[in-house]
């Protein structure tokens, strides 16, 4: 379990890869980013968000989705 938190303390929080890797300094540029690719999951609970707006506390309201046919 320790060596599971030394590796996970190693990862960058905002892509997951290793500090070492997207901090270096050659590897400036070195990234691409392909076309946008949307969650439409993710985006039915936003929209479902959004029509809650007159319920109070509203950010302690949990949204489940699921697939359907």
């Amino acid at each position: 379990m320790v060596a599971l938190g030394v590796y996970e303390s190693s990862l960058c929080p905002k892509c997951g890869r290793p500090l070492s890797v997207c901090t270096d300094p050659a590897n400036e540029f070195k990234f691409k980013t392909g076309a946008p690719t949307r969650c439409h999951a993710t985006t039915s609970q936003v929209i479902a968000a959004e029509r809650s707006a007159g319920i109070a506390h509203r950010e302690g309201v949990l949204f489940h989705t699921e697939l359907v046919d």
